[in-house]
């Protein structure tokens, strides 16, 4: 067998390194338990190829093979898109959902495109510079922490944008620091720096693997910044490991009910549930979303409350949102403030304030203070943090899509990642077997006491502490943007100072001045920006005819 060289790397080893990293890119997301070790290692051998490949269009079709590793959660988000529609607008014609499930895959397309243009345009190929202006100018020694910037920014900016992120929000979704669900001691810098810090910390470990690879093969020396990475890596895990306490009860017994819908039966089957549940002596029992298969709460529930003295939360059919009934009538509702589903209504009422700056508030009981993010809302951290701020000391995370199993993944993980990232206990629910889970503000899932599989009782506790991010917010992510600008800036600075320039066609180092490259002879001269986008096939391939 012979043993790959990335010196003299083919273009059939390349699209196998591409391969690799797709694969360990799908077996580093959930469902499967991988990438607490393989979301260090996944973009490697894809960063590799990438480096050592010359030829521009082969360099973008390998990325993108690296990035169907993701295909299944595209999937599944695509068919989440569709039960939105059923949920939002119930008599939508059959027709219409096409068109919508497509829209969905354009998005992931979308998605992994923006993917394919940040490694394609901020890696630096061996034999040519960075593609892109705002970078190519920089010291090489930068290129460790290039790429993590620029995904940690993207990401950021993704989640922040006013109005926008109840769209981009999605982002969430497929951030690269969920491989590291599993992992409780990094889950733990998540308290600080939000999910953010893990996304950057996964992504410079995977640029540090690269360099110190790529460094050895060309000069046969250690490259010293990665070595820094490496000796510091270990005290994020010790750090993980000091801070998280050991497992504790808690004081309230909560009930999880789910079981797959099954139409008009759905809300007698819940509700013989709710009976069959109290034998564990719930104080909570929480119902999923599923108001269009029937399943409210209404004034039999209402009832059952005040008869049995516990807490019921669900859907609210005259509301329209997800609330919780106390032991004595009272009622109150949350407002999916971030949820993309509140945009129509926002436009229709020229809410325009309410759109780009939602307001949430938490659900006050003697019990203690809830909050709910409802499905979208979850990809969301500042949607969480800001119920917090209210004064929840709880989080729930219901669904009304309890048949993809792929999201309802893809929902635990974002459940785990608010639960750490404010230190409360979060409870997942998807009216599906196996797919609710209760969890601790450390992000380990509370074992189930309960032997059934449609119920999982557990002990919570509300708690009013505060993490470092839950009060200060996104001062690291704010960091990683201002570090980005930084960045830009200093390129600009470099390359107004430089002698030379890059050819726009093929990025040969040719005098400030010329107008042709002495190399392809390519004119020099581009169009406005706005041309470039609407036009650039046209242009491209006018610049092309002109050599």
């Amino acid at each position: 067998m012979r043993i790959i060289s990335l010196n003299e790397l083919t273009p059939k080893q390349g699209y196998c390194l591409s391969i690799l990293s797709a694969i360990l890119l799908l077996l580093s997301f959930p469902p499967f338990e991988f990438g607490m070790f393989l979301g260090w290692i996944v973009y490697v051998p894809i960063l590799l190829a990438v480096y050592f490949e010359t030829e521009v269009k082969r360099v973008k079709r390998m990325v993108m093979i690296a990035s169907l590793g993701a295909l299944p959660v595209s999937l599944g988000f695509s068919w989440w898109v569709l039960d939105m529609l059923r949920i939002v607008f119930p008599q939508a014609p059959i027709w219409l959902k096409i068109p919508v499930f497509i829209l969905g895959i354009i998005v992931c397309i979308v998605l992994t495109r923006i993917f394919v243009e940040i490694i394609t345009r901020l890696w630096q190929p061996k034999s040519r510079p960075s593609a892109i202006k705002i970078t190519r100018f920089l010291p090489s020694n930068l290129a460790i922490i290039i790429i993590p910037i620029a995904f940690t920014s993207i990401e950021f900016i993704a989640l922040n944008i006013p109005g926008l992120m109840r769209i981009t929000g999605i982002y969430g979704f497929f951030s690269m620091a969920k491989t590291q669900w599993k992992n409780i001691p990094i889950l733990q810098i998540a308290s600080f720096t939000g999910i953010y810090g893990i996304t950057f910390l996964v992504i410079i470990v995977n640029c540090s693997i690269t360099l110190f690879i790529i460094h050895y093969k060309k000069v046969k020396k250690i490259y010293k910044p990665s070595i820094i990475i490496f000796c510091l890596f270990p005290f994020f895990h010790l750090y993980g490991f000091i801070i998280t306490p050991s497992r504790s009860d808690g004081s309230v017994t909560i009930a999880v009910l789910q079981m797959p819908p099954q139409g008009e039966n759905t809300y007698n089957n819940y509700f013989d549930l709710s009976n069959e549940s109290l034998k564990y002596n719930p104080d909570i029992i929480i119902l999923p979303g599923l108001m269009l298969d029937g399943l409210i709460i209404d004034e039999g529930f209402i009832n059952f409350s005040s008869s049995n003295n516990v807490y019921i939360t669900g859907f609210v059919e005259n509301l329209g949102y997800y609330g919780i009934v106390s032991p004595d009538g009272d009622l109150k509702v949350d407002n999916f403030g971030y949820h993309l589903a509140t945009i129509p209504n926002d436009l229709i009422s020229l809410n325009i304030l309410r759109l780009f700056f939602p307001k949430v508030n938490s659900l006050e009981f003697d019990i203690g203070s809830f909050a709910v993010t409802d499905c979208f809302e979850s990809g969301l951290p500042l949607a969480a943090r800001d119920r917090v701020r209210k004064g929840a000391e709880i989080l729930l995370v219901p669904t009304g899509s309890p048949n993809v199993q792929a999201f309802s993944w893809l929902l635990k993980i974002n459940a785990i990642f608010r639960a750490v990232e404010n230190h409360i206990y979060t409870v997942e629910v998807v009216g599906d077997y196996d797919s609710s889970i209760i969890i601790d503000p450390y992000g380990r899932v509370i074992n189930d006491i309960a032997p059934e599989k449609n119920i999982i009782v557990g002990t919570i506790s509300f708690i009013n502490q505060r993490t470092f991010y839950s009060t200060f917010g996104d001062i690291f992510g704010w960091i990683i943007v201002i570090c980005f600008i930084i960045l830009v800036i200093y390129n600009f600075k470099i390359k107004k100072k430089s002698t030379f320039k890059y050819c726009i066609e093929c990025e040969s180092k040719i005098e400030k001045t010329a107008e042709t490259c002495n190399i392809c002879g390519s004119n020099q001269e581009r169009p406005p920006l706005w041309k470039r986008i609407i036009l650039h096939e046209y242009y491209e391939h006018k610049r092309k005819k002109s050599k």
